[in-house]
């Protein structure tokens, strides 16, 4: 019998694995990705020899040798990924979307003449602007963004992408004009100087067609009129262009405005071959043939208004005290009784500057009379609504597009008129006269100028029943208690 004791003791049993150890003598091969080519058509296994493989040798075969290896690139594509191809940069830089296309086409088409009040014959905004603006990013930009606005202007109701194309062109022009002005102050080319000053224009421009209340516009007005001031090297073309942007819209701002941003400056006289003084005339643009012999005037109007104004917040108001004012008033009456227009008769141009003249009297008028109803003012707004009305009858019915441009100057002098209208017969010409030059161009402007009428008719006809105030006469702080500051053009 067996001793249970002696017998050799029991292994536990190990458990199976689904793994072979290292030490079992069968090895797992794995395919190598290294290995010869003839190797790895033949499927065998490869010892890696270099510059033969040796399976092929002891088997007399030819040994297709190894490929290159690729060093790995980060990012690196597989084979299986699409092939992309880059885009075709854009030839003009800031027309980077299809719509820009579209706004580019409309400036053309119909914003640059709806806003050409410059030239009857070489319309600057589809001539030497939009030669510059394809040659630079930034005006460009400022370009493609007031088109937006004048689109937006007029069709009111169109798609998000339109506002969405408006805000991304404002804020690259923007932008782009603090660069050039920078930049500006180390290259001080004429180039330099004409894309600084058209930019600054243009986004003026901008402000004043979105027509918002809050005086937008003048940050550009202002910057404009320093920016002509410093650049001593403008080309002619840019240099008549801003002249007359300034002239016309600081005057505009100064008859309706309470402050206005800059002040008019009026032409300098010069003697001609005989002696005699002359105004001087260094370009026959609209705006100067319009205003040829009124701008100064209407400044002077101006000074004799601001110190009524000053006057009537005193004690005593009577101002024709002063003799310094009474001889101002008297002096500009002079000139506007002697006043002649050098336009051909029966022209758009023509009626134009005369509705400038009844408007620069009736301004006057206003300022140093009291503000009640008399034949006489009655008579000189009856002639001025007159005038207007011939000036646009050309344009309306013949669709006259080479005077189009005398739809874009007459809000002013219609404004002016409209605060003289006491009677209803007169206040229903001056909102038919509005209508029309609204059917023109649909400025937002001429909304503004419906609105501030309405307020200060309704001023005039308190005062009329025996109202303490006489504020009807001072429609400058109408504007500024209805807390509007627009820019009337």
């Amino acid at each position: 019998m067996v001793d249970p004791s002696s017998s050799p003791p029991m292994r536990a049993k190990p458990e199976p694995t689904d793994s072979l150890s290292p030490s079992t003598s069968v090895e797992l091969h794995r395919r190598s990705k290294t290995g010869c080519k003839t190797c790895r058509r033949r499927k065998k296994k490869c010892d890696e020899a270099r510059p033969g493989c040796q399976n092929c040798a002891k088997n007399n075969i030819i040994c297709g040798g190894y490929e290159m290896r690729k060093p790995w690139r980060k990012g690196a594509r597989s084979k299986n990924s699409a092939l992309v191809i880059p885009e075709l940069p854009h030839i003009i830089s800031a027309i980077d979307d299809p719509l820009d296309s579209h706004l580019l086409s409309y400036f053309i088409r119909h914003a640059g003449q709806t806003l050409n009040i410059y030239s009857e014959t070489h319309n600057p905004f589809d001539g030497f602007v939009v030669d510059m603006a394809l040659a630079n990013t930034g005006l460009m930009h400022s370009l493609l963004c007031l088109s937006a606005s004048c689109l937006l202007v007029h069709q009111p109701t169109l798609a998000q992408e339109v506002v969405v194309r408006h805000g991304h062109h404002f804020d690259q022009a923007v932008v782009t004009l603090r660069k050039g002005v920078k930049a500006y102050s180390s290259d001080s080319s004429t180039q330099n100087a004409d894309c600084i000053v058209l930019q600054t224009i243009i986004l003026a421009h901008e402000a004043i067609v979105a027509g918002e209340a809050n005086g937008s516009y003048r940050c550009h007005l202002s910057a404009a009129s320093r920016l002509v001031d410093s650049c001593g090297n403008l080309s002619a073309d840019v240099q008549s262009f801003a002249r007359q942007f300034l002239l016309y819209h600081n005057l505009a701002n100064t008859i309706s405005c309470l402050d206005p941003v800059n002040h008019v400056m009026v032409s300098p006289v010069q003697a001609d071959e005989s002696g005699s003084v002359k105004p001087s005339t260094s370009s026959e643009g609209c705006v100067d043939g319009i205003l040829h012999g009124l701008l100064e005037p209407i400044t002077r109007t101006r000074q004799v208004r601001d110190g009524i104004r000053f006057y009537r917040s005193t004690i005593d108001s009577r101002w024709f005290k002063d003799e310094r004012l009474l001889s101002l008033a008297l002096d500009v009456e002079t000139q506007l009784r002697t006043w002649q227009s050098r336009f051909t008769p029966k022209t758009p141009q023509y009626w134009s500057s005369l509705v400038y003249r009844q408007s620069a009297y009736v301004y006057l008028y206003r300022t140093i009379k009291p503000s009640i109803a008399s034949p006489v003012l009655a008579q000189s707004l009856s002639d001025g609504l007159s005038y207007a009305s011939l000036a646009l009858r050309d344009i309306m019915r013949n669709n006259n597009s080479m005077n189009s441009w005398v739809c874009g100057v007459l809000l002013p002098p219609l404004f002016i008129l409209g605060c003289a209208a006491f009677d209803l017969i007169h206040r229903h010409a001056v909102l038919e006269l509005l209508e029309d030059l609204h059917a023109c161009n649909q400025r937002t402007s001429i909304v503004h100028a419906k609105a501030i009428l309405q307020e200060v008719w309704s001023r005039m006809d308190a005062a009329a029943h025996g109202a303490a105030d006489d504020d009807a006469w001072d429609w400058e702080s109408v504007m500024k208690d209805m807390n509007v500051d627009i820019m009337l053009s």
